[in-house]
């Protein structure tokens, strides 16, 4: 038995080198570009992904490898002739015991004793990727503070191997972070309903980012002043030293020097008058995840009445996608719809459950920027809506002041977005010395879904939820 291929979680080791990581992940990914339905080597990569400390990342690809092995199992479904020959490629079946990310603790040995009989090679290597699928999911979500979905895929893998000690070593630990966030006494019992399903999130800059610009060049306060030009005359894009923000209590009030990081704010250069509009902005990154609602698909504005003379215009190619003018159609033409046009994606993920809204929101978010991308040949981060919109958020930790962390995206709340953005100063500033700054979050696009349901993603390859 290899234990090698992914740590233990009672394992507390030195960490591991992080170049020969990131080289193996490298290999990884290019290998995963040529066989994009090996669900060996995605959860080869969320072990990689485990050791570098990415358990968010980690999670993903075992999720992916977890609905490969639902392909191999069922031969109805859409991808299953894929994902079988992706494991002859590999030759997965004739490696004896089996592939060495699957042959981890006493997983072969507990999924033997509960299997009984012996399953056909492709049925038995997918049952087993499946059980480390779940080792990996629930340890992950639980780094992640999804407590609810980790419980959840534990008790799926325990299912499936009862008496494997990693899994139930993984569901103790989930009971006991659950217990001190839920502050329950230990004979109290912790109800899957009940638990936290949203932790924390931080700002990562992923070694392998090669498309990370840097906000603070000449070059960049160029351009984003070039754009500002035409939204906000009066105003410009300044850097500015901010103190570090705190996450709790510390005793920086001590500190000779207050810790400061550099961020992008908004000044005007110019006497705004009350009542002036300060920026007004056109934005094609908007969704609307009520599926029938008459809302123009670039702007998300409300459609004009559908009248003989209406300004509203539909798509040739797909005539259920209604455009609030010409002048929409053409952006949305030029800018991302030949990417989804004619595409059977309109009902994915609308009409969500309230409690769903939010996350709804950010997925269908997600959708259009990569629409935005593919049709523009760009990376999704080249896309200039969002390159420069998000700097680096410092919160200062008392116990680690190197920590970065966000709060979780479930705290946004949903607001109505406006097809231009209008922002008005209310009083007069005093003088420019010195000078206004204005910290204006509608220039984040992501920080304005709506309140009832505007900005939600499927992929339409189907991959089904668990």
């Amino acid at each position: 038995m290899d234990d090698s291929s992914s740590p233990s979680v009672l394992a507390d080791e030195k960490q591991p080198p992080r170049a020969p990581l990131l080289e193996r992940r490298q290999q990884l990914t290019d290998a995963l570009a040529e066989s994009p339905y090996d669900f060996i080597l995605y959860l080869e990569r969320a072990v990689v992904y485990s050791n570098l400390a990415y358990p968010d990342l980690a999670a993903g690809d075992a999720y992916r490898a977890l609905l490969l092995t639902d392909e191999v199992r069922d031969e109805s479904f859409e991808y299953h002739e894929q994902a079988l020959e992706a494991l002859d490629l590999g030759n997965y079946c004739e490696a004896r015991p089996c592939p060495d990310v699957l042959n981890h603790g006493r997983l072969v040995e507990d999924l033997q004793d509960a299997e009984g009989e012996p399953a056909e090679p492709h049925i038995r290597l997918a049952d087993l990727a499946a059980a480390r699928c779940f080792q990996i999911l629930s340890i992950s979500l639980l780094l992640c503070g999804c407590l609810q979905s980790a419980l959840r895929f534990c008790e799926r893998g325990l299912d499936a191997v009862p008496q494997n000690k990693e899994l139930l070593e993984i569901r103790g630990y989930i009971e006991q972070v659950a217990r001190r966030r839920l502050r329950k006494g230990p004979d109290e019992p912790v109800e899957m309903g009940s638990l936290p399903d949203r932790g924390v999130v931080r700002r990562e800059v992923y070694p392998w980012n090669t498309h990370e610009p840097d906000r603070f060049s000449a070059e960049s306060l160029s351009f984003l002043n070039q754009q500002l030009a035409a939204m906000a005359p009066k105003c410009e894009v300044r850097v500015s030293s901010l103190p570090v923000l705190l996450d709790g209590e510390s005793t920086t009030d001590g500190y000779d020097i207050i810790p400061t990081c550099n961020q992008l704010g908004l000044f005007a250069k110019e006497d705004i008058g009350p009542g002036e509009p300060v920026l007004e902005e056109y934005s094609l990154l908007t969704a609307n995840s009520r599926h029938k609602e008459s809302t123009c698909d670039a702007c998300g504005t409300e459609l004009p009445p559908l009248e003989s003379d209406s300004k509203a215009v539909s798509c040739d190619e797909c005539a259920d996608t209604i455009f609030c003018d010409d002048f929409c159609f053409e952006q949305a033409q030029q800018q991302y719809h030949p990417a989804v046009c004619d595409k059977d994606v309109d009902s994915i993920a609308k009409d969500p459950e309230d409690q769903d809204i939010d996350q709804s929101l950010y997925l269908l978010l997600l959708a259009r920027l990569l629409a935005m991308s593919t049709h523009q040949d760009l990376h999704p981060l080249e896309v200039k809506e969002i390159k420069y919109s998000k700097p680096p958020k410092y919160f200062l930790s008392p116990t680690s002041p190197s920590s970065l962390t966000l709060p979780s995206l479930g705290r946004l709340r949903p607001n109505n977005p406006q097809r231009r953005r209008r922002l008005h100063h209310r009083r007069a500033p005093s003088r420019m010395d010195p000078p206004l700054l204005l910290h204006l979050q509608p220039l984040d696009p992501f920080t304005h879904p709506r309140k009832d349901g505007h900005r939600h993603l499927r992929d339409p390859r189907r991959p089904r939820p668990v």
